[in-house]
């Protein structure tokens, strides 16, 4: 059998999350469903079977007992994933949010304190979602009137293309590609220097 490349990566990703779960204080399970999208009914699967997989090699377990805290660890986590999918796709995208309680793209901006550029990337999922400061994801979920969730599942989605752009019938329209939050606030030519340190420290 011929291991691919995605096989390959969700190995070495069960690994990264398996040694974070015996943490003092592992991520929870949303942050993960939204950095990897892709990989989230293995996310429910693991997080499920995570009484099983800490069980000690020489220990003996209740087998009626694993099978009543699996089935409550799947509900549970089944009812959340449906909350923040149900979230998520109520927002179409940021800046039509921001319209919906009367705020124009500018002054959506200048609420969170970033400039047009770096908004409209933004909007377009064009900053890897892991770099952007969780203050920031705050004040657009503050701003945006919506769950943190929902924003934080919306920038992690794939890149889009920009509603503004006209292409010809015989070309093909391709996004953008996603970079840093720190590489975003540093191209953005909007931005004073203050500005640009300010977000930074964010």
């Amino acid at each position: 059998m011929t291991i691919s490349q995605n096989d390959y990566e969700l190995d070495q990703l069960f690994t990264k999350w398996f040694e974070d779960q015996n943490l003092d204080k592992p991520l929870p399970l949303k942050t993960w469903i939204a950095q990897y999208p892709q990989y989230t009914q293995e996310f429910i699967s693991w997080a499920a079977n995570a009484p099983l997989l800490a069980r000690p090699e020489n220990g003996t377990t209740d087998p009626d007992l694993e099978a009543q805290v699996i089935e409550i660890g799947t509900k549970t986590l089944m009812q959340a994933l449906e909350r923040t999918h149900l979230a998520a796709d109520a927002m179409h995208n940021l800046l039509d949010q921001g319209k919906k309680i009367g705020l124009q793209p500018q002054e959506l901006a200048v609420k969170i304190g970033v400039g047009r550029m770096l908004l409209a990337r933004l909007n377009q999922c064009l900053i890897q979602a892991e770099t952007i400061p969780v203050s920031i994801i705050s004040k657009l979920a503050e701003t945006l009137e919506v769950q943190f969730e929902t924003v934080q599942v919306y920038l992690s989605g794939p890149a889009r293309l920009s509603t503004a752009v006209n292409y010809k019938a015989d070309q093909v329209p391709r996004a953008g590609e996603k970079r840093s939050f720190q590489a975003a606030v540093e191209a953005s030519t909007d931005l004073t220097h203050e500005e640009k340190m300010r977000l930074l420290q964010e």
